[in-house]
């Protein structure tokens, strides 16, 4: 690819073809042809995608559509087969969740909810009722905009408040100590083994967890709303990685995805089967396109999703890019 000779000097030598200017979702293999790059396939229709997320392991994902909370799972042929677990949550907001020993914590800021695969010790949310012991009144950890789960206890974020649980007790929180206040609407809390990250008008760590021994800003500067994520690729701060409302990360059977969800409203694209960009004539580059390819395809063809659901493709490709 030449990007520095002007266009009516992209010729080669003895009639061997012209360089290529510039080429749009496609791959050039090491033996310099081209090939269309990968991008969506429809794994699962829906109508309102969105909340996407996974446990470390990748055993199975979840997502909200249309308000209600689905599990979905992929065999090994790569068929997809989706569960409900909850109704009645995302109708409005997001939908964040937190591992929880075996089970999987969620709220949408609105309402609480848990999901338990396995059976297990863990208590689910909604049973965890407000009591007295002693002079300390104990009540249930409310809905928030984002959740984790550290040290043994659940963290929400409610507003500018950072409220944590008892220890082991993730359901119930002290009321007259268990927060801790920030200076601006918390937007993400990532829970790592050291501590935690709570990112508001700036982010800020708190190192061995809640309640703070110590905090600091690292970052000048916070973050969106969205959900964390635990990649296996990496341990610690290294290990997390933000996923907005829109994605999941998944593994299965060794074979790391990404399944993307989209909404109707949001501005997802995807090329078309074979579209390309050449700025060079159409035979400049006849001699590497692959030989079911005509010239007339030789132009950027986009197209927004067809339609709602869960799409999934290899983890190394990378987005394709809008056209400006």
């Amino acid at each position: 690819m030449d990007n520095r000779a002007p266009d009516f000097k992209l010729g080669l030598p003895e009639g061997a073809g012209h360089l290529l200017r510039d080429a749009l979702n496609v791959d050039v293999t090491a033996q310099g042809s081209l090939k269309t790059r990968a991008g969506y396939a429809l794994a699962e229709q829906g109508l309102d995608c969105h909340s996407g997320w996974s446990p470390l392991d990748g055993s199975y994902g979840l997502y909200c559509d249309s308000g209600d909370i689905f599990r979905i799972d992929v065999d090994a042929s790569g068929a997809t087969t989706r569960t409900q677990v909850a109704a009645g949550y995302g109708r409005v907001t997001p939908v964040v969740y937190a591992e929880v020993n075996e089970a999987v914590y969620f709220t949408d800021g609105i309402r609480v909810g848990s999901y338990h695969p396995v059976p297990g010790p863990t208590p689910r949310w909604l049973d965890s009722q407000p009591q007295v012991v002693g002079d300390v009144q104990f009540s249930q950890m409310p809905a928030g905009s984002s959740i984790a789960y550290q040290g043994g206890r659940l963290l929400v974020a409610v507003g500018s408040a950072l409220i944590y649980s008892e220890p082991f007790t993730p359901g119930l929180r002290d009321e007259s100590r268990g927060f801790e206040i920030f200076p601006a609407p918390i937007t993400c809390i990532a829970a790592v083994e050291a501590g935690v990250f709570v990112m508001a008008d700036k982010t800020y760590f708190l190192a061995g967890g809640l309640p703070a021994q110590s905090m600091r800003a690292v970052l000048p500067y916070g973050a969106l709303q969205q959900q964390v994520g635990v990649s296996a690729r990496g341990h610690g701060r290294h290990g997390r990685r933000a996923l907005d409302e829109h994605a999941l990360a998944s593994s299965q059977r060794g074979r790391t995805g990404r399944w993307s969800t989209c909404r109707p409203s949001t501005s997802l694209w995807r090329p078309r089967a074979r579209a390309q960009r050449c700025t060079a004539r159409p035979t400049a580059c006849a001699p590497s396109w692959p030989p079911s390819l005509n010239p007339p395809a030789l132009r950027p063809e986009w197209a927004p999703m067809p339609r709602p659901g869960l799409y999934e493709r290899p983890s190394h490709e990378h987005q394709p890019r809008h056209p400006l």
